[in-house]
């Protein structure tokens, strides 16, 4: 896969409590040129976003984990004041998902299982998400 260095200096953070998940989406954002971070549950996520000296050009958020779940997440984080970028991923399908989350602002759906063509079609999004 060929790394595009237009990401270089940007850093994702990849929330998931499952291992194959954070190692399938950590190799495919490497092969787009990001560097990425990784947080298993939606609590270490909220601390990495609000101590992060860097801003995360996106977070890649699963939404179904034990404890808070993504929309939770995203919620704290609005609430929190922070705008990052969210790629909400899921196996569900987007009906299937709580549709105030997408109001929030800055919030994008993946289906799971997807491929590097389908997260860079999201990432391409979300240049075009406003708040």
């Amino acid at each position: 896969m060929m790394v595009e260095n237009e990401h270089a200096q940007e850093v994702v953070l990849v929330v998931d409590d499952d291992e194959w998940s954070v190692f399938s989406a950590r190799k495919l954002l490497e092969g787009l040129g990001y560097k990425v971070e990784e947080a298993t549950d939606g609590t270490a996520a909220l601390g990495m976003v609000e101590r992060a000296a860097r801003a995360f050009a996106f977070v890649l958020l699963d939404l179904r984990m034990p404890g808070m779940d993504g929309v939770q997440v995203v919620r704290r984080l609005r609430a929190g004041g922070s705008d990052v970028r969210v790629i909400l991923c899921t196996g569900y399908s987007r009906s299937q998902v709580d549709p105030s989350v997408f109001s929030l602002g800055r919030v994008l759906f993946l289906q799971k299982p997807f491929g590097v063509d389908d997260l860079r079609e999201q990432i391409a999004s979300l240049r075009d998400v406003m708040i």
